[in-house]
């Protein structure tokens, strides 16, 4: 799936092929676990006190990448404790799980869709929502761009919007005794469906590299359509040399540009 033009609304550029080809996410490091919040972030978020939540976000459900080679990304993962629990009822995908992380192997392929690429790419993103219907609704009246859906039978519709390069950002609010999941996956038999979390793992945020000339206005896509904040420059973490570090008005995770 590529981006294409949209009218021009808000403040979400237009993107030509080139800027989209450098905005691309890459394959690493996407979604960082950690063991537990650094200091120094929580002396950051008080800093900046409550942030106002427009969308009602509630963290990320989950986070999905395609690749031609899941069996490699799926080692990797469980490697750090990941555990594979449900595969989709008409697709090649895979969801693994350890606590409340969620993690989507994606490596179906139309006939007609583009090569699947070798190394693993983050493909998509999934914030968990109050209202998933009024949230994209508020996007939408924002500028941001809807992505169309294909939809086979036995699967949800999933409220979608374009992302960093080709990625998508979508919409749940269906979690707890009936998610997604019970809709569009089937549980892998004599496995447990929710293997705990290992030595405190939580998900930390969520690294994308963007072209330095984009980085200004892909923190403003966060900033007014989702009310994420920006840190101080001089605020840094492990995993980020340079770039900016933006805080979810939930509290919940820090997404890393």
């Amino acid at each position: 799936m590529t981006l294409t033009p949209a009218p021009q609304a808000g403040n979400v550029p237009a993107q030509s092929s080139n800027e989209r080809d450098r905005d691309r996410l890459r394959p690493a490091p996407g979604a960082v676990p950690m063991n537990r919040p650094t200091t120094a972030l929580q002396d950051s978020r008080e800093a900046l006190g409550e942030l106002p939540n427009p969308l009602g976000l509630l963290g990320v459900e989950f986070i999905e990448y395609a690749t031609a080679r899941p069996q490699t990304l799926g080692q990797s993962l469980e490697r750090l404790g990941f555990r594979p629990v449900a595969r989709h009822r008409s697709r090649e995908v895979l969801l693994y799980r350890q606590g409340d992380m969620n993690i989507i192997i994606n490596a179906h392929r139309a006939p007609e869709d583009p090569p699947l690429p070798e190394k693993a790419t983050l493909a998509a993103v999934a914030f968990r929502v109050r209202d998933a219907a009024s949230a994209y609704r508020r996007v939408l009246e924002l500028g941001a761009w809807a992505v169309p859906t294909r939809v086979e039978v036995m699967e949800l519709n999933i409220p979608a919007i374009h992302g960093v390069g080709a990625s998508r950002i979508y919409f749940v609010d269906r979690v707890g005794e009936f998610s997604i999941y019970d809709v569009d996956f089937v549980p892998i038999p004599t496995v447990d469906p929710h293997p705990p979390t290992i030595a405190q793992l939580h998900l930390f945020g969520i690294v994308q590299y963007i072209g330095f000339d984009r980085l200004a206005d892909w923190c403003a896509f966060y900033g007014e359509l989702f009310g994420f904040a920006e840190l101080p420059a001089e605020q840094s973490f492990g995993v980020l040399t340079q770039g900016r570090i933006l805080a979810s008005p939930c509290g919940t995770d820090a997404a890393l540009c």
